[in-house]
C-alpha cells in the first residue's frame, strides 16, 4: 500500500507554518546522483494483525487509514471506518482503543489523519469537524484543536517525516526535491535526483477516468448515487504533470526513504534511501516492499497489505539489514 493517506487535509497546514514560520536560511542544494545502487533488503518478521476470520473481533479492520509508533514500539492503528485508534503491544496483543464514532468529546464524527509522539500522545484529524482531537499517553482525550482543504488529481501531495533532531523531510512539488527543515532555521538543504515529472497527456486522463469508472461499476456500497458518482469522475480536474515522489517516510534514526512513481500513473516504483547528511545510499528496487506505512524504534517497521478478498493486515516487522 502506497504511503498511508500521505497525511493529507490539515496536516499540510501544519507542516507548512513550521516551515515557512522559520527564519530563511541558506539552502544548500545537494544534486544526488542518476544512477541506481541496488540494496538488499532483510526483514524479521515480529507479528501480524487484522484477519476477517482467525483473529480476535478487534483485528477485523474496517479501513485501516494510518499508523504510527510510540517510543516505546507500540504500535498505533487508525480505523477510519470504525473511527478508532488501537493501540498494539511488541506481542501483537490489543492494549487498548481510544475514539469511536458520535459528537462527544473525544470522539470523531470523520478521520483523516494521525500524529503519535514519542510519550505515547496521539493527534488524530477530523475533517467534519475541522479540528483535531488530542489523547493523552494512557488514552484519555484532552482537548481539541481547529483547521481544513479539497485538491485537483494527480497535484503534488505533502509527504513528510519528521527527523530525530525535530526537524522535518518533505516533498512538495513534482520534481524529484527533498527539503529538509530545522525548527529553528527553516529549509537548509534540498536534496535533488534528476528524475523528470512526465505531463499528463489527454491518453493520461481519459486511461484515469476509465480505472475509476471500472471500480465504480463493481462497487456494491448500498445507497451509492452512481450516476453522480459517474459525473464526478467525468468532470474531474487534473494536475499537468505526474510526480516523480510518491511517498516519503523518515526512520527514527534520521535515514529519508523515498518511493518513487513507476512505469504508470499509479504505480509505485524503487524504494531510495538517503542519509541523514544527504547523501544518496542506495535504492530498493521495484517490488522489493512497499515504503513502511509507520518507522518505529530499534529499527521497527509497519506494513499495511490488502489480500484479494479486500482484508487489510498489519505486519510488525524489523530490519535486519544495516544501511550506512
Amino acid at each position: 500500500m502506497r504511503s498511508i493517506a500521505s497525511r493529507r487535509v490539515g496536516w499540510r497546514a501544519i507542516l507548512a507554518w513550521l516551515v515557512v514560520a522559520a527564519p530563511a536560511t541558506a539552502q544548500q542544494v545537494v544534486d544526488l546522483p542518476a544512477e541506481d545502487r541496488w540494496l538488499e533488503l532483510d526483514f524479521e518478521e515480529l507479528y501480524r494483525v487484522g484477519s476477517a476470520v482467525t483473529g480476535e473481533a478487534w483485528e477485523q479492520f474496517g479501513e485501516i487509514w494510518d499508523v504510527a509508533f510510540d517510543g516505546a514500539g507500540h504500535l498505533y492503528i487508525l480505523d477510519r471506518q470504525a473511527r478508532l485508534v488501537y493501540v498494539v503491544g511488541g506481542d501483537g496483543r490489543l492494549i487498548r482503543e481510544s475514539g469511536g464514532p458520535g459528537e462527544g468529546p473525544g470522539e470523531f464524527a470523520e478521520t483523516a489523519a494521525m500524529a503519535v509522539f514519542n510519550d505515547g500522545r496521539v493527534v488524530v484529524g477530523d475533517p467534519s469537524r475541522r479540528g483535531y482531537h488530542v489523547f493523552a499517553a494512557g488514552g484519555e482525550f484532552e482537548r481539541m484543536v481547529r483547521l481544513a482543504e479539497p485538491g485537483v488529481e494527480f497535484s503534488p501531495e505533502f509527504h513528510w517525516g519528521v527527523l530525530p533532531d525535530g526537524g522535518v523531510a518533505f516533498s512538495d512539488s513534482t520534481a524529484y526535491a527533498v527539503k529538509v527543515a530545522e525548527s529553528s532555521a527553516g529549509i537548509v538543504r534540498i536534496l535533488t535526483r534528476p528524475f523528470e515529472p512526465e505531463p499528463v497527456t489527454g491518453r493520461v486522463i481519459r486511461a484515469e477516468k476509465d480505472r475509476r469508472l471500472r471500480r465504480l461499476a463493481e462497487t456494491n456500497e448500498p445507497g451509492t448515487d452512481l450516476p453522480a458518482r459517474r459525473r464526478g469522475i467525468e468532470e474531474l480536474q487534473f494536475h499537468t504533470e505526474l510526480s516523480v515522489i510518491r511517498g516519503l517516510g523518515t526512520t527514527w534514526d534520521g535515514h529519508i526513504w523515498v518511493l518513487r512513481r513507476g512505469d504508470g500513473p499509479n504505480d509505485d516504483g524503487p524504494v531510495d534511501v538517503l542519509a541523514p547528511d544527504g547523501r544518496y545510499l542506495g535504492s530498493y528496487p521495484a517490488g522489493t516492499t512497499a515504503l513502511p506505512a509507520a518507522f518505529g524504534p530499534d529499527g521497527l517497521v509497519a506494513i499495511v497489505e490488502r489480500n484479494e478478498l479486500g482484508v487489510q493486515t498489519v505486519t510488525v516487522k524489523r530490519v535486519v539489514s544495516d544501511v550506512r
